[in-house]
């Protein structure tokens, strides 16, 4: 594993989605449910939170990734001249008591770090191993985002009128307009997506710190919350087999967010994280994190 510092891992992976954005691709608008989601060949394991936007950009054949050490460990190895891809992971201190009390212990920090990856295809002797492909659903795409909308558990309230998405945490309440006046139901549906990902942050739910404090329906343009709404609501179009929306005003956006990933290095991996909290919540799948500061920091995504 590297050694990479905190900052030196948030800038590295910052500065390499800034060269994406800069060729006019957006990692995570991308659609992932046609190849299915990186995963790790030799731990069976999906690829999560930042890692999975930065694979699916490589736009490889095969989603499935390793590290050199695991090659080995398959009986295959790197081949020669390869470029190694980079994935993150966060390395976890060791809680130990306060100083100031024996009483109540300290919180643990971690410490973003990044490490190598190859694809299958920079391999040779890889074994004659393929993880099963996450299955595409018979249903209507459409048909799978209402079901999942549906079993959403503790949903907000939500209105048709008028003719702006919004949501209001004071009155946890989503507010969107006909169906029919979106150029087609996927951009409606997509854009319902995000503003559940954004209700996931009420107190009721995730209390994110935005919704704490605030009694406001607007989220700032290339906000942490409206990228972490973008990048949950892109997850969860691929998980019901719907292709990334097509977005207004391309190169504004792109300039948006070029802008700010130059000054803050730190919001692209911050709002992956909360991202994948959302989506999960909203797929009613379980966090399992037993202390709240992790719930900051999510999971070691090393796969």
């Amino acid at each position: 594993m590297s050694t990479t510092k905190k900052s030196e891992a948030f800038s590295q992976i910052t500065n390499l989605v800034i060269s994406y954005l800069e060729k006019g691709i957006v990692p995570w608008k991308l659609s992932w449910h046609e190849k299915g989601l990186p995963v790790n060949l030799y731990s069976e394991k999906p690829y999560r939170s930042i890692n999975l936007w930065l694979l699916t950009a490589l736009d490889y054949d095969e989603p499935f990734f390793l590290t050199a050490q695991q090659a080995k460990k398959m009986g295959a190895s790197v081949k020669d001249d390869e470029e190694p891809h980079f994935a993150v992971y966060w390395e976890w201190s060791k809680a130990q008591k306060s100083e100031l009390t024996k009483e109540k212990p300290a919180k643990p920090s971690a410490t973003l770090k990044t490490y190598a990856l190859f694809n299958v295809s920079q391999c040779v002797n890889v074994p004659d191993i393929r993880i099963a492909r996450q299955k595409r659903n018979n249903h209507n795409p459409l048909d799978r985002c209402e079901e999942m909308i549906g079993e959403m558990p503790n949903r907000p309230t939500l209105q048709i009128e008028g003719r702006t998405a919004y949501y209001e945490p004071i009155l946890d309440r989503i507010t969107m307009f006909e169906p029919d006046k979106f150029p087609s139901l996927e951009y409606y549906y997509a854009t319902l997506l995000q503003q559940l990902i954004m209700s996931t942050g009420h107190v009721s739910r995730l209390n994110r710190k935005p919704y704490q404090i605030t009694e406001t329906k607007e989220v700032l343009p290339f906000s942490l919350e409206a990228l972490t709404a973008d990048m949950g609501a892109s997850y969860l179009c691929s998980y019901c087999g719907m292709d990334t929306w097509n977005f207004e005003n391309r190169s504004e956006y792109i300039e948006g967010w070029l802008q700010r990933f130059k000054e803050d290095k730190q919001c692209l991996v911050f709002a992956a994280l909360q991202a994948l909290r959302g989506v999960k919540y909203i797929l009613g799948e379980s966090l399992g994190y037993a202390t709240e500061t992790q719930t900051t920091f999510l999971e070691n995504e090393t796969a």
